[in-house]
Parts: C-alpha cells; structure tokens; sequence
C-alpha cells in the first residue's frame, strides 16, 4: 500500500488556550482546528521543548532536547544587561543532525517548505536541512518560501503571509497527489506584530463590544493580560485558521484525506505579559518566555487515519522532541534512535495504549526573555513539576493536575520529592552538555523612584540575629560596635529578631501558617502560645524586601541562629536536625539568598545530663553547621562557668557583658564567612 503522508502545522505564539477545542469559552473562532481535534487525537499535555520559538523548533526537527543543539533561545536571543550572563546561544541548526524532513526524503517522500524557519540563514537555511532546494529568503533569515509563478497576496490583506504559505501547500499537494510526500508548515501567524484583513478586524471589534473588558495581573514584575479581547489578534487567528482548513479542503479534494497524517502544535505559549500581550492563557498561569504553563503547554493535535480514535484525548505529559519517531513509525519507517535521542514514538498512545517513557520531561532556558523571565530548568515527572530559578537558587513545585494555575509552591511541604526532581534535573544537564549562565560582575542593580534611575547606595551587608541573647547584645560593646569594625568600609545592617522562648518548632510552624494563607495545602495544627514568644519569619520577609526596594540587592546576608534553650528543655517530637535544615532552606529561598551565610551559636552544655533533648539539641547545632556549606559554629562552653563574674547571669543566661562578648563572636564569625579569611585546611571557616 502507498506510504501515507504528513503534514505538520505549526502555529507561532498560540496559546493552549487560544483555540475551542482547548477552551470552548475562547473569545477567538477556531472552527477548523477544532473539527481537526475531532477527527484525531487531542493531547491535554502536549509540551513545547521550551518557552521560545527557535529552541522548540530545534526539538522537532532533530528530537533532541535545545542544548544537544546548542540553540536554548530565540535567534540570536537576548543580550542583557541582566544579573547573569546567558549561556552562549547557536545561531544555526548543526548541518550534522539529521532532520526529520532528511529523514523522510531518504525514504522517498517529496518534501515542502514555508513559513518560518528562524534555524539559521545562509548554508544553515532550510534548503541544507532537508527541504527545497530553490527556496528562497524574504528577511535572508527567518521566512523561506518555494519559488512560484503566481504573485503572493498584497501585504495589506495577507500581512502573516498566511494565504501565502496555504496557497503553496495547495499547490504542491496537488502536483505530488500520487507521490508520498512531508509537508512542514511554519506559519508566522499568531506572532506579533499581529495583523490581518481588515474585514475580519472590524468583525471582531463588533464582537469586542460585548466582550469582558481588559483586566492584568501581576507576573514577577510584569503585567499580565488576564482576558482574551483583542480584535486583531483574533482575527488573525482566523485568518491562521482558515488557512488550515484549506489545506485539509485540498486533502478531501485530492483523495488523500484517509491516507495523510495530521499534526497541530504551536512553538510556544501565547504572548501575554509583553509586547502588547495580546492573548490570555488563564487559568494556565505566564505564557511566552515563562517556565510556567501557559508558556510551554501547547494546544496538540494528531490525527493518523486507522490509528487515532476520532475525538479521542490524552492525558500522558509528552513533548516536541517526540513528534520525530512518531512520524517515522507511523509511516511504518524504522526509527533512528541514534538521532531522536530525547523522543519516543507516541504510537501506542494514538492507539489507546498506555506508554510509560521511563524518563521525566525537562526544559532549559539558561536566558532572559523578552517576556520578562529569567533563567530556569525546570522537569515534570508524572503529576509533578519543578522549576529551578539560576539567578538564586529557588525552587518551585506544583502538582499540575491538581494546580493547574500553579498558585501553590509545595517545596518546602515536600523537601525531599523537591531535592530528588532538582537532582535528576541537574543530572539531566550534564547528560545533554546544557550550557548555565554564569555571574555578571559588571551588573549593577538600579532602584527607579518615579521612573529616575537612582544609583545603588554603597556596598552594605544584612545579619539578622535570631535569639534572647542576640536581643540583649549591648549596641556599644557588642555586635554592632564589632560588625562595623570588621565590615568597613562597607556598611552592615543587623534585624534583632526572636524574643526568648522561641523554639524552633514555631519558626517551622508559622511558616506553614503563613504557605498556607498563600494557597498552599499544608496540613498544620497548634494553638498559638504566647508563653512561647512571638512569631517572627514573616516580619523577616517584610523588613528584608523593604530593604532591597530602598536600598538594592545586599552584598551578602549571614543568619545567626542562637536558640535551643526551650527546644532542649522540651521533649523533642521530631529531629531538630531537619527542623534547622528545614528553615534555613525557607529562609534562603524566601529572601532569594541561595547563599545566605549561617552562624550557629553551640547551646551551652550546662550540666542537665538528665535531658536527652538537650543534647540532641546541641548535637544537631554542630551537625548542622558540619553538613552546611555556608554554616560555621560558635563554641561557647568556656563561657558557662557561673563563677565568672559579669558574664553569667543564672544556669541558662548571660549578663548583659556576657551578651556584648557573644555578640562579638557572632560578629568576628560572620566577617569571617563573608571574607574568607581564617579558612582551615578543608576550606571551611574556623
């Protein structure tokens, strides 16, 4: 029997919840695309390789993850100047991948191109990848087209060339209806500048009318556009969609609808908090240039006749670098597994069968976008996402299925399902060679007050001192007169925080009183006791990012934790090991200090050998310190001698003199951890 064809429609910038089959509430009228979905197979997590256009389409055609490519942005990307320095971007597809479309063409199917390629221009264009040869350039970059008789559309009534590459297709369907042939068709359209008939405009500004007015949000700090209204976009849209349903029409009109493979996708997310953000993904949360949702999950359509169910879903999470070996098995092609090294054949799936890839899903992004995001990785595996933040070090973790506007950040409820996805992540890196940025000395932050830039205030360094003791430490004697020593020039800002009785079960505590009035579902039960001392870490949070807005990015940031007392007079009911691991992972990721400095204060072994938690306690403060790359431990058992006059009060606290000697040792300490100096033979800091 004849080998069946394939035509690949790509959609540039559509959102997943741009089209009817995806959103029947959808401001837009996609009825083509949809009558498609109907007829294959829709998949509900269908995953662009990244959050920009040229990396993804890196991934279809090679199926390879961008950084076994070396394209992880747009062509050429984004220069800066930003807080990191983006990893080196290709400029062109590597002649020495074999495409999909080579692939094909060796098998003996007759290949067509037009729209965007944004690979590479020049020997990099897509005439040396597969297709052609004859086509030619209208930017010597990113739009090739194949040569033909007939004169394009005017501009005016055609402005994404949408006509224009539907036009062709048609045409060349038509000359190979006896031929098997692979038809890829990059479209421009829904890329800004948006643009289209105007008929069709003034169509959808009637229908604008009585439509939800415009309405944004905030994303990290761009506005995002939380509505889907604008009449241009969605006539363009139905321009895009039109031009699909010729296609198809020329299909029926030929015969060859029974024995041709269909597949509809888009880059990447629709455009949403940039560049006019002409497009909402809600609920899916960002969209173009962001790790979430609504910028990698892609409205994924396959229709294979005799394989697919019509009207059939999926809900396994798949992902560009896939479509290569699927394509391959469906025209009964062998695989080339040496090639596709990232994509498994999505064949079972399209026949109902349950497929385990045996992998998570990855993404990295080692860049800034346009969009307002900054570099991330990020991996799904089964119903859980994790995203990796490079410019600090924070983690995100969402269940997608149960969050699908990922509003609930569950790292710190489940460390340990976070640390296990970041280790494959980084383990995933190393296997694909992935590229990371690398610290920009040349960055400075700029604070803008009422739009007039505002030089950055000289180098300062922030301590917050956790602890009875801390807050008794005598400013004149003690901690301050000491950091302001040893710091300068530089200036030092301390937070006193903690009053005494401050275990650390209500640190770990509050902070899930606090996750929880944020979204996230943490299971937490107590009754505040105001015999314990107050609650302290949201203050921290607020006081801290005021600083930054007033002042800028700190040079550094130490934590000094000088608190056991109470927790080694109760009786432990979990280890107070993982309770300070636990918090001191909340704080760095809250304050977005990755490398927040820590300085622990050994409880003092003041004779109750009678208590185990105490020990367990004092333990732990080592333990810690010891495991921590950035910690170091203050000893202060040669201060527990109650016969030194001035510097204990009682069995368990110090005068104001013994405060002001421990305030200064926290301060030596800390100058030491921001410094460097005073290193021992391993590195560490004594």
């Amino acid at each position: 029997s004849r080998k069946p064809n394939v035509i690949f429609f790509l959609a540039d910038d559509l959102g997943y919840m741009d089209i009817g089959a995806y959103n029947p509430s959808t401001f837009y009228e996609t009825p083509h695309i949809d009558r498609l979905a109907k007829q294959g197979m829709r998949f509900t997590y269908g995953y662009a390789a990244c959050c920009v256009c040229s990396p993804t389409r890196s991934s279809i055609m090679t199926g390879k993850y961008p950084p076994r490519c070396g394209i992880t942005d747009w062509i050429p990307g984004n220069k800066g100047p930003h807080k990191l320095i983006s990893a080196p971007n290709a400029n062109h597809l590597p002649l020495e991948e074999v495409t999909v479309a080579e692939a094909f063409r060796e098998a003996g199917y007759a290949t067509f191109f037009a729209g965007k390629w944004h690979l590479g221009g020049g020997n990099f264009s897509p005439n040396a990848q597969g297709f052609g040869p004859g086509l030619t350039s209208s930017d010597g970059n990113q739009f090739w087209y194949p040569p033909s008789t007939v004169p394009p559309p005017d501009a005016k009534d055609d402005p994404k060339t949408t006509d224009r590459i539907a036009n062709e297709a048609i045409s060349f369907i038509a000359s190979h209806k006896n031929d098997p042939f692979f038809l890829y068709l990059p479209f421009l359209a829904v890329h800004n500048k948006i643009g289209a008939r105007d008929d069709l405009v003034a169509k959808y500004q009637k229908k604008k009318a009585v439509a939800p007015a415009d309405a944004s949000g905030q994303e990290g700090e761009r506005k995002v556009n939380l509505v889907q209204n604008n009449p241009i976009y969605a006539a363009m849209l139905e321009q895009l969609d039109t031009g699909i349903g010729r296609v198809l029409a020329a299909l029926e009109s030929n015969g060859l609808n029974e024995n041709t493979i269909i597949v509809f996708m888009s880059d990447n997310g629709g455009l949403s908090t940039s560049e006019g953000s002409p497009t909402s993904n809600l609920p899916l949360r960002g969209g173009k240039g962001w790790p979430y949702e609504g910028g990698i999950r892609e409205p994924w359509i396959i229709r294979a006749p005799g394989v697919t169910t019509p009207g059939s879903t999926c809900a396994t999470p798949v992902i560009s670098t896939d479509f290569y070996p699927t394509l391959l098995a469906l025209a009964g092609l062998p695989l080339q597994p040496q090639q596709h090294l990232d994509g498994i054949s999505l064949a079972p799936l399209l026949k109902g069968e349950p497929l385990d890839r045996g992998k998570p899903l990855f993404w990295h992004y080692p860049h800034y976008s346009n969009q307002g995001g900054s570099p991330y990785g990020a991996i799904r595996e089964g119903d859980w996402k994790l995203i990796e933040w490079y410019e600090d070090g924070a983690l995100e973790l969402y269940n997608i299925p149960q969050d699908i506007g990922e509003k609930s950040n569950l790292a710190a409820q489940y460390p340990e399902l976070a640390t296990s996805l970041h280790a494959k992540l980084i383990g995933w890196r190393k296997e694909v060679g992935a590229l990371m940025p690398t610290s920009n000395p040349a960055y400075k932050c700029t604070i803008f007050a009422a739009d007039t830039p505002t030089p950055k205030a000289k180098p300062f360094h922030v301590i917050i001192l956790s602890g009875q003791t801390m807050n008794g430490v005598d400013p004149k004697t003690g901690f301050e007169t000491e950091a302001k020593e040893r710091f300068a020039p530089d200036d030092v800002l301390y937070f006193k925080i903690a009053k005494g009785g401050s275990p650390i079960r209500l640190w770990v505590a509050e902070w899930n009183e606090i996750a929880s009035r944020h979204g996230v579902n943490v299971q937490t039960t107590r009754t505040k006791d105001t015999t314990q001392g107050t609650l302290h870490y949201e203050p921290i949070l607020a006081e801290y990012h005021k600083l930054v807005e007033e002042r800028g990015t700190p040079t550094s940031v130490t934590f000094c934790w000088m608190q056991g007392e109470q927790d080694g007079r109760d009786k432990l009911d979990a280890p107070y090991a993982d309770a300070l691991k636990q918090l001191l992972f909340n704080l760095r990721r809250d304050l977005k200090q990755p490398n927040m400095n820590v300085v622990i204060g050994r409880l003092n072994d003041w004779g109750e050998g009678n208590n185990e938690s105490w020990h367990k306690v004092r333990q732990a403060h080592m333990d810690v310190a010891a495991s921590d790359p950035r910690a170091a431990w203050i000893d202060t058992d040669d201060l527990n001698d109650k016969e030194v006059d001035g510097i204990m009060q009682n069995q368990y606290h110090f005068t104001g003199a013994g405060c002001a000697l421990l305030g200064r040792r926290f301060a030596r300490q800390s100058n030491l951890l921001v410094h460097g100096n005073g290193q021992t033979k391993d590195g560490r800091p004594q």
